[in-house]
């Protein structure tokens, strides 16, 4: 099934920029989130505006190149917590 929200820790390591720095693009309106219960999500159609608009880009963003790079930094994080 295809993805399609990302948590805010999620959309987060897609960006490369904090948790709370994506709490401010969403409080400013510049990332569209929906609360599903107590949580923020962020749909991935949203962070595509965004890119699209920071970037320019004329074509679509592919999700498995934002999954794969969720995957990517999963991966460092758990090599990271082992090694240390």
């Amino acid at each position: 099934m295809k993805k399609l929200v990302y948590s805010v820790d999620e959309c987060a390591s897609v960006l490369g920029v904090s948790r709370s720095h994506v709490y401010r693009l969403v409080n400013d309106g510049r990332i569209k989130s929906i609360e599903i219960g107590n949580r923020k999500v962020i749909p991935i159609s949203s962070l595509e505006d965004l890119l699209k608009t920071k970037i320019n880009l004329s074509s679509p963003i592919d999700n498995a190149d934002i999954q794969s790079s969720i995957d990517d930094s999963q991966t460092k994080e758990i090599e990271s917590d082992k090694s240390g």
